[in-house]
This record gives structure tokens, sequence and C-alpha cells, in this order.
């Protein structure tokens, strides 16, 4: 699996099965924990440690942001 739809399914993405094919991410091999943890310590540590997204902190008087 390719690291844009590995990094888009981490961080709670969907894809439906014409986009898996497209993306060329079915039939995919196995996912290997290592791996997986390998490539989000990277993402981490070149977008100073957030994720899935930059935390806000809530502002008074404004709608709470979900996710």
């Amino acid at each position: 699996m390719d690291n844009e739809t590995l990094l888009l399914l981490l961080k709670g993405g969907h894809l439906s099965m014409p986009d898996r094919i497209a993306r060329g991410a079915w039939p995919h091999p196995p996912l290997y924990f290592a791996a997986v943890a390998n490539f989000l310590a990277a993402v981490l540590e070149q977008n100073e440690a957030w994720f899935p997204y930059r935390w806000e902190p809530h502002r008074t008087g404004l709608a709470v942001r979900g996710r």
C-alpha cells in the first residue's frame, strides 16, 4: 500500500472498493504492525508531533469543532 493511501486510512478516511482498485490498494499485501508504527513515527516527526490533525483549543462562544 502506498504511503498516501495508508495515511488517509490512518486518519480515519474510507475508500470505496472502486477507489481501492483505482489506487492499486486491492488486493493489498498484509500490513505489518512494525511497518505501520514506523511510518506513523515518521509522520509524527515531520509534522511537529500532531496526528491526525493539528489540535486547536476551544474558543469560548464558538461551536466545538468535531471530526
